[in-house]
């Protein structure tokens, strides 16, 4: 779960725009082929990068492999990341060589046909690799792999304990407290005289209770009634759903004072062009949103603690070795209007 792998890259295809299959051959994908960098005494050309990113859409997503627009998109939006963590990735296995880090043959040969799948040569064939070069690929992945297990991930499980767990749940608590939420809805009636707002309001009050009837009844009710002065403004908000922290401290005093399915007798209150309103208020419902317990999130808690270490431990892992190798990123050799693909 904490290997530096190509997941990353996920959320892109999801949302790509794929033309259907039928369009596919109006299409013509070119490759601009170059060197971009060369790491260690050994080059990284666009046609590498091509083949590393059609090995992923293989893999993950082989319904768009096919696809010279689908290509083209998830070339375009990923190829400079796939780009840098090639790079991580020469520096990685650099490092594992002098290490000694070793990869079975046995190893290697079974990833491949997890990988490829059982027929492995048409598979290949049909990504234009040869086996020499599937193998290179999956064989400096599970280097990279190891090695980050080795040089990160062991790191950031001894840095990462149960009370590093209590205190990001500590502080979790501190920001979010448990707090009231209420449903409401609201009766407005505006006029610029009070005596007016008064009767409507007591008018409003008599349908609630007697009739049985709820705020959208009694707002038609007024406004249809004879003699209806065009000049009154009378509105029924839609369902308020607030927290407390939001919510206005005059709602809040109207709202404490009432039961759940209640309604509040005729107010008048300031609206915030500073009018004065008469108000009705409809509780539909009051709830406390309570905090979950330590043992239900703890695991979610680690996790994240975990992936925050895991890029820490990452970044300085991979400056070190580009310190160590002499790699320089100014060694990129690519002019800023590039474009390594086009589609035509």
């Amino acid at each position: 779960m904490f290997l530096r792998g190509l997941t990353f890259l996920l959320p892109f295809i999801a949302s790509a725009n794929i033309p259907p299959p039928s369009f596919e051959g109006h299409y013509e994908l070119i490759v601009n082929n170059r060197i971009l960098t060369r790491v260690n005494g050994k080059t990284i050309s666009v046609l590498d990068l091509v083949k590393k990113m059609d090995v992923y859409l293989n893999r993950y997503y082989p319904q768009y492999a096919k696809s010279k627009s689908g290509r083209y998109q998830f070339y375009t939006a990923n190829w400079r990341d796939i780009l840098n963590q090639m790079i991580d990735n020469e520096l990685i296995t650099a490092d594992a060589e002098s290490r000694k880090v070793f990869i079975s043959d046995g190893e290697i040969r079974q990833e491949i046909q997890s990988r490829f799948g059982p027929n492995i040569r048409l598979s290949l064939d049909q990504l234009d690799l040869t086996y020499d070069e599937a193998r290179k690929i999956v064989h400096q992945d599970m280097i990279v792999e190891r090695m980050n297990w080795l040089r990160v991930t062991s790191k950031a499980l001894q840095r990462v304990n149960s009370q590093d767990v209590k205190e990001a749940y500590r502080q979790f608590c501190e920001a979010n407290p448990p707090q009231d939420e209420w449903r409401y809805q609201l009766l407005s009636i505006r006029s610029d005289q009070k005596e007016v707002r008064a009767q409507l309001g007591e008018k409003a009050r008599k349908l609630i209770q007697t009739e049985g009837y709820n705020l959208n009844q009694v707002a038609e009710k007024l406004k249809s009634e004879n003699g209806f002065d065009a000049r009154i403004s009378i509105q029924v908000s839609q369902d308020y759903e607030v927290a407390d922290k939001t919510l206005s401290q005059a709602h809040r005093e109207v709202l404490m004072s009432l039961n759940v399915g209640s309604f509040s007798p005729p107010l008048e209150q300031l609206s915030r062009d500073q009018s004065t309103v008469c108000r009705i208020f409809h509780l539909k419902g009051h709830s406390k949103k309570e905090l979950p317990k330590l043992e239900e999130v703890a695991h979610e808690i680690k996790d994240r603690l975990l992936q925050q270490v895991v890029s820490e431990e990452t970044a300085l892992y991979v400056s070190k070795l580009r310190t160590r190798f002499g790699y320089d990123p100014q060694s990129l050799d690519i002019p800023s209007d590039f474009e390594p693909f086009i589609l035509r």
